[in-house]
């Protein structure tokens, strides 16, 4: 009798750890500390070029305050470059409108 007593205990109790487990692992699970984070960093831009005056315009990102144009005519853009320059390009730094400057004028 006993033994029957003591087997029951030991069921209920590893019956009761399995849902306590399974419990804060859903809960843990639906929180944002288990997730990983698949997206990227945000990236912080410097300028983003837009078209001005028929030129390539270089403007501050932050402020859109125009800051200086290139001497890079639209009109001898490709159509994908111009399209892009009308919702405007954003540049990280300046080694990367450096790098934009060289494919304009390539």
């Amino acid at each position: 009798m006993k033994k029957s007593i003591l087997y029951s205990l030991v069921s209920v109790s590893t019956l009761l750890l399995i849902i306590a487990i399974m419990f804060v692992v859903n809960f843990f699970s639906s929180k944002d500390i288990l997730k990983i984070s698949t997206q990227e960093p945000k990236t912080t831009y410097m300028y983003v070029l837009k078209e001005h005056e028929n030129n390539v315009g270089v403007y501050d990102y932050k402020t859109q305050e125009h800051l200086f144009d290139l001497e890079i005519t639209i009109d001898s853009l490709p159509e994908y470059d111009q399209s892009q320059l009308k919702s405007g390009i954003k540049i990280k730094d300046d080694t990367a409108l450096k790098s934009i400057i060289e494919d304009f004028t390539g």
